[in-house]
């Protein structure tokens, strides 16, 4: 009854501009009823102790402070991307989206890809780019969470507790969880969706697999990476069917109870918008296509196919000790993973390998998988968020060394060795968050843009800029004189509601057509368009002409601000200085 209930509200589903009537509600309660209406568990496993928790609890609280603070401000650096999708979500926030469950939005991305931030920003008030970072902080720590309860399913307690640690303060996880990018979805869906998978198996609870098929379904209409799901799933479930055999009948039922689940949540989307458009990105991106191809070989000067895939392998696995594109024009300062977690990453992995560890080995494989069809075998093979699905397992693999590690040095008696592994788990855990602390928020965050040595996480002019208009949205109307912010014809120019909606794009000769005399004014003047100020001051004399720099005093751009009094014949004494 539930999936028809769901059925129905799929085929009633309108075609144009959907919103969330009659036919949306049938489909939620449909399958929300399709989920409540299978057995729970019949073999529970009995939950963490009051002091692992307790142990979860400071992970999580030492990983919101590493990521709540200064987020607005740290990193600098604000690409265009990261703006944009602050801006799709701002637009599902203010109902001026279809509905995110049968649409596409920036990039043909998925619109439930921005759905969170959009709740964050309803929720938070209006300042939206602040609400899209912390979005993915909220989502950054719920990842946490859920890679402690995966690895405490597949490992034990230690092992949860010592991953959790290490992507808490890791630079990448840092990064990406205080950014507006979707990146940090990859990682949080990928463990939540193979936790419900590992527990229902576990626990037998074949209510806990459809909630593990729609978690999927939804998961597959997040970030782009999300859907390695789609070969990584299948794989536990097998493994999983193979470690613990059951009838082949209720193999099949279980199957069945999870794909319809997935299938139930995808099923607007997949009614609603071409499948050229969902696969399209996904596919445009590989190695196989001739353009992808053809243009690496141009750049790595070799002639074969099989020369490209070894030189993108290189690119690949240099990443993790060279640098990585830890986001969008945003390129970390050193390795994907500081110098401790990577050796115990190898060492990790060495174990699995050597002694044949079923979870273990299965981990690595949902790691390589992810890595060579994300990442190798792609048009970007230094792109880490592409490899974002993956790193709740290298972070596992990482913890599993460091328990062997730990076990192979510490004494057999119980005592002793109880507390020496509390001091040296205390003294890598430190020495991990030193390096880590010092890579984004030392090494990262003050480089320059453009500067590919140190990152580019420092400040520049336009996104100074932007942090100014975050800052003094009071009323006035911020101009961006020539065209450093895209075509002035561009209804929303590269994101700039988000920040402020009261922006103005000005060319030379449209100065007096588009400036507003009833509000006080701020112009924004790049170095290379320093030949404006003159103008500028002679025009509005009355204006203050500061020049804006960053934290370490290079200069980034000159502002004007300049009161509502002077704007009245000002725009067409600058049309005239312009003109000449």
């Amino acid at each position: 009854m539930a999936v028809v209930v769901a059925a129905s509200g799929v085929l009633l589903w309108p075609h144009a501009e959907p919103g969330y009537g009659v036919a949306f509600w049938l489909w939620v309660g449909g399958v929300v009823g399709y989920a409540l209406s299978f057995p729970r568990a019949r073999h529970l496993t009995s939950p963490p102790g009051r002091g692992i928790i307790l142990w979860l609890c400071a992970v999580l609280a030492l990983g919101g402070m590493l990521r709540l603070v200064a987020l607005a401000d740290i990193p600098a650096n604000i690409s265009v991307d990261e703006s944009l999708t602050a801006l799709e979500a701002l637009r599902i926030a203010q109902g001026r989206a279809p509905n995110v469950f049968s649409s596409v939005g920036w990039f043909s991305m998925p619109s439930l890809t921005f759905a969170f931030p959009a709740v964050v920003m309803r929720v938070a008030g209006p300042n939206a780019f602040l609400a899209a970072r912390l979005a993915s902080v909220a989502m950054g720590l719920a990842g946490i969470a859920c890679l402690f309860a995966l690895g405490r399913r597949l490992f034990g307690d230690r092992v949860g507790l010592l991953a959790s640690v290490l992507m808490a303060v890791s630079f990448w996880h840092l990064h990406n969880s205080r950014t507006a990018f979707p990146f940090i979805q990859s990682s949080f869906w990928t463990a939540a969706v193979l936790y419900l998978q590992v527990r229902a198996r576990q626990d037998r609870s074949r209510a806990l697999m459809a909630l593990g098929g729609i978690a999927l379904g939804l998961a597959l209409q997040c970030y782009f990476p999300l859907r390695i799901l789609l070969l990584i799933c299948p794989l536990f479930w097998l493994a999983e069917c193979y470690r613990d055999p059951v009838a082949v009948r209720t193999m099949v039922a279980d199957t069945v109870s999870v794909v319809s689940a997935a299938l139930l949540v995808l099923a607007p989307l997949l009614m609603a918008v071409p499948w050229e458009t969902l696969v399209g990105r996904s596919q445009d991106v590989l190695l196989t296509r001739p353009g992808v191809w053809g243009n690496l070989a141009e750049s790595y000067q070799v002639t074969s196919l099989p020369a490209v895939v070894w030189r993108n392998f290189q690119e690949a696995t240099a990443m993790f000790t060279d640098w990585a594109d830890v986001c969008v024009l945003n390129r970390s300062p050193a390795g994907l993973l500081d110098r401790g977690t990577l050796a115990a990453l190898v060492v990790g992995v060495l174990v699995v390998v050597w002694r044949r560890e079923p979870y273990g080995l299965l981990v690595l494989a949902w790691a390589a998988l992810t890595f060579v069809l994300g990442v190798a075998l792609s048009d970007a093979p230094r792109a880490s968020y592409r490899l974002a699905a993956a790193m709740p397992a290298l972070f596992l693999l990482a913890a599993v060394g460091f328990e062997r590690v730990l076990i192979a040095v510490t004494p057999a008696s119980l005592r002793v060795a109880r507390a020496l592994r509390l001091v040296l788990i205390g003294a890598a855990a430190m020495w991990v968050l030193v390096q880590n602390y010092r890579l984004f928020f030392v090494d990262y965050a003050r480089g320059r843009a453009g500067d590919t040595r140190t990152g580019q996480g420092g400040d520049n002019a336009d996104s100074n800029a932007r942090r100014f208009m975050l800052s003094h949205c009071d009323g006035r109307v911020f101009y961006f004189v020539g065209g450093w912010l895209g075509p002035p014809h561009d209804p929303e120019p590269r994101g700039l509601d988000v920040f402020c909606p009261q922006h103005r794009i000005l060319l030379p000769g449209q100065v007096s057509d588009r400036i507003d005399g009833t509000q006080p004014a701020t112009v924004f003047v790049l170095p290379e368009d320093a030949s404006l100020l003159d103008p500028l001051r002679r025009c509005y004399p009355a204006g203050t002409v500061v020049t804006q720099r960053s934290g370490e005093g290079r200069g980034l751009y000159w502002r004007v601000d300049i009161p509502k009094t002077e704007l009245g014949d000002g725009g067409a004494c600058l049309d005239a200085a312009f003109a000449r």
